[in-house]
């Protein structure tokens, strides 16, 4: 059988199930790029296209190398008190020049690491709803874990994923919660879907809506 892949578009939504020839192409013709997050069963979480791309046939070129350094007689300076003033400058210079590259690189990337997270936990919760409801169509109510083919809720547990627990809801709905275990931003936090009397998934979450994909986010 052909492995299927999942990846994550620009508004980081999960995509797929596509075939490794479809992310090769999608790579050659610039729609997906090497730190696009992507997954497959078998892989513990999503991780860049770069990091799978010889399972895919690809060769993710590498940055240019670096410029040689050119040689010459160095001129002395002009006064030593010339050299103090450059030397104070530069040091003041580079600690603010990382003080706001800090200041806006670390939280960019913690939001793209929790969306990875939230991410990861989709993919987990997407493959219990076709369980719910085959359940459903053959009995006629709601499943509760360990029913059928409904796995324990612990079942699915990493370090991420603290539970996955299926269960009857109000109005006759059959409800998936999960729960984060981790990272500490998402800890104790939810997300649930409700099916309705139409086999219509609907989602709501505690999480915040910055690490949230576009359509579970409260318009």
């Amino acid at each position: 059988m052909t492995q299927q892949w999942f990846y994550a578009d620009s508004h980081n939504q999960q995509q797929g199930p596509v075939e490794g020839s479809w992310l090769a192409t999608a790579h050659r013709e610039r729609r997906v790029g090497a730190d696009t997050l992507v997954w497959r069963e078998g892989l513990a979480g999503w991780v860049p296209l770069a990091t799978v791309a010889s399972q895919l046939g690809l060769a993710v070129a590498a940055g240019p190398p670096a410029l040689p350094a050119r040689r010459g007689v160095a001129k002395p300076p002009s006064s030593a008190s010339t050299w103090v003033i450059v030397l104070v400058v530069c040091l003041f210079g580079g600690v603010a020049f990382i003080g706001i590259l800090a200041a806006i690189a670390l939280p960019a990337y913690q939001d793209y690491t929790m969306r990875a997270r939230v991410a990861q936990a989709l993919v987990a919760a997407d493959a219990v709803k076709p369980e719910v409801l085959e359940f459903r169509a053959a009995e006629k109510r709601c499943p509760v874990n360990g029913e059928g083919g409904v796995e324990a809720a612990n079942a699915r547990a990493d370090a991420v994923i603290a539970s996955i627990e299926v269960g009857p809801a109000d109005d006759d709905a059959c409800a998936i919660t999960l729960t984060f275990a981790g990272p500490a931003q998402l800890a104790g936090r939810h997300l649930t879907w409700s099916m309705d009397a139409a086999q219509q998934w609907h989602a709501s979450s505690d999480v915040p809506a910055r690490y949230l994909p576009a359509s579970m986010r409260t318009r």
